[in-house]
């Protein structure tokens, strides 16, 4: 700003992670921790260049050149949902709304063995994706810490599995040496009870045709009813209605007193 406030040319680039040069070339462990973290690839120097050409020709102060997955990001970043990332809180929705389909659906008619066999591969999926290795290194059968989690990928895991799966697991869950395959049975045990719940609903209605409207409905024309019967118009409001309601309950008590 000083620069440019004296009509000197300047340009600035926040730099992301580049792998190939310096020092997260030299240093894996650092730049595979940097990757979980904010998702995304490391910068190669060649796109780091690219990109410091386009910033100068813009004539614009500076930019930060940084490849990372939002998702990722409002995991471990509580100010990621703030309002100035609303823009980009709405991406990821719209991304995620696109790749995953509502795990009730996922699951219907499905047995309780095929349940647990598709929330593990979901689940690597996100393990994957935190610990930053491929599936075939993953073991099933090993604590998740072993694998390489720390307590702030331990939180993340948590969250990723209220995102993708609408259930809520307690951190401590993934103490005492739990594994992919423990953690998993424990959501299925959730979505199975979640299901049961949900299809035993909807077999109600089915076979009484409730609907909440239905309900309210049926309860108005009882309140009209019990109006009727004493003497006022049926057609009666909500608060009217509870008036009515407690008349008749005061009404009750008495005759039951005398």
């Amino acid at each position: 700003s000083y620069r440019r406030a004296r009509g000197l040319p300047a340009s600035y680039a926040a730099w992301g992670a580049i792998a190939d040069v310096g020092f997260l070339a030299r240093n894996e462990e650092t730049k595979e921790a940097l990757q979980s973290r904010l998702g995304g690839n490391a910068l190669n120097s060649d796109q780091a260049l690219k990109m410091l050409e386009k910033i100068i020709l813009s004539n614009k102060p500076g930019a930060a050149v940084i490849d990372l997955d939002w998702s990722v990001i409002q995991r471990v970043m509580p100010a990621a949902g703030s309002a100035k990332y609303e823009a980009l809180q709405r991406s990821v929705k719209a991304s995620d709304s696109d790749h995953h389909e509502d795990i009730h659906t996922l699951i219907a008619n499905m047995g309780r063995a095929e349940i647990q066999d598709l929330v593990v591969d979901l689940l690597l999926d996100e393990i994957e994706q935190i610990l930053r290795l491929p599936r075939e290194k993953l073991d099933v059968e090993q604590s998740i810490f072993d694998l390489g989690m720390d307590s702030l990928m331990g939180m993340e895991l948590v969250l990723a599995i209220e995102e993708r799966f609408a259930v809520k697991l307690p951190v401590m869950a993934l103490t005492e040496g739990a594994n992919i395959l423990r953690i998993a049975e424990r959501i299925t045990d959730q979505l199975a009870t979640s299901d049961a719940e949900q299809t035993d609903t909807e077999r109600l209605t089915a076979q009484t045709g409730d609907t909440q409207e239905g309900v309210d409905a049926r309860h108005q024309e009882g309140i009209s009813i019990a109006a009727a019967r004493h003497g006022h118009a049926q057609d009666v409001s909500r608060e009217d209605a509870e008036k009515l309601s407690r008349s008749l309950i005061e009404d009750a008590i008495k005759a039951s007193k005398e």
